[in-house]
């Protein structure tokens, strides 16, 4: 009896001894050397971050002189940090949202995961780390930098709506925007992504009140402009040439039949008139019969000529 549990207990122990090893070598592997020098590249020291949340926490209006060496300093980070390694960063932090058991279900579909909605309710959770978000962007403009220890001369504000922000905007700032891209206070450009650290909730007076949107530092602008149409099949001169023909042939034809019906119009006419001969009398040509004809005033004694 005791030595079939003990053979029970050595192949549990050779069973869980490869899934030990493999978690070890998955925990080495991110505890490696060069995965502890990518996250010290992306990770914000808190005491630059400090000041933003005083004295009134994370939602402020404008950005505060005390905030300016954070904001400069954030914005040539992502600069020099590069758009693909900022990407990278943000899908890492959205894997730890979506290991909370409340995002389960979630998990078969990322893309459906409501970044907004979770930067929104938790922003304390956010500060300071990588986000990416998709929409459309109803502001575009460029701002003057001002003077900073970064040779930034010029930033671009974006105001951006996802899908999940229910008409909330996200306010990004990035140095950089594609060529082409259209600019302006009121404009509509779908299919942009900004990718950036999450900086604060930044206030800004709406028409009814007072309202915040978080606020984004990036490095640039990504947009998918949409697909030029497909060339014509035919070509248009050809179109043109097709569509006078057309009208050539049915203004032919319409004259035609109007033609052909007044033909048969005038034919059936001269058929009805041809049918029946008028009657003048006796034009036979023989002379009329004396005693037919009536008297005149010679022959009458009542018509007597004067003398």
């Amino acid at each position: 009896m005791i030595q079939p549990i003990f053979m029970g207990i050595v192949f549990a122990c050779f069973a869980v001894q490869p899934a030990l090893a493999q978690n070890d070598a998955a925990s080495q592997k991110e505890n490696s050397p060069e995965q502890k020098r990518q996250e010290d590249e992306i990770s914000i020291n808190p005491k630059l971050l400090a000041p933003i949340l005083q004295p009134f926490g994370i939602r402020s209006m404008g950005v505060r002189d005390v905030e300016r060496d954070a904001y400069y300093e954030i914005l040539d980070k992502a600069r020099k940090i590069g758009n693909r390694k900022l990407k990278v960063a943000a899908a890492e932090f959205k894997k730890q949202r979506l290991a909370l058991p409340r995002y389960e279900r979630y998990r078969t579909d990322p893309s459906k995961f409501p970044t907004f909605i979770d930067l929104f309710k938790n922003p304390l959770k956010y500060h300071g780390k990588v986000v990416t978000v998709h929409g459309h962007a109803l502001k575009l403009i460029d701002v003057a930098a001002g003077k900073n220890d970064f040779g930034l001369e010029t930033v671009w504000e974006v105001w951006l709506y996802t899908d999940d922000s229910q008409n909330n905007p996200v306010v990004a700032v990035v140095s950089s925007i594609p060529d082409g891209i259209p600019r302006g206070q009121e404009i509509r450009v779908d299919n942009i992504s900004i990718t950036g650290f999450f900086f604060k909730n930044y206030l800004y007076e709406a028409q009814d009140q007072q309202r915040f949107a978080p606020m984004l530092l990036g490095h640039k602008l990504e947009w998918s402009p949409p697909s030029p149409p497909a060339p014509p099949l035919v070509p248009p001169w050809i179109t043109y040439s097709l569509v006078i023909v057309g009208m050539t042939c049915g203004v032919t034809l319409l004259w035609y039949i109007s033609k052909s019906d007044r033909k048969s119009r005038d034919r059936r006419m001269s058929k009805e008139l041809g049918t029946s001969t008028p009657e003048f009398g006796n034009i036979s040509g023989e002379a009329p019969d004396e005693s037919s004809v009536p008297s005149t005033a010679d022959d009458d004694p009542e018509y007597e000529a004067d003398e």
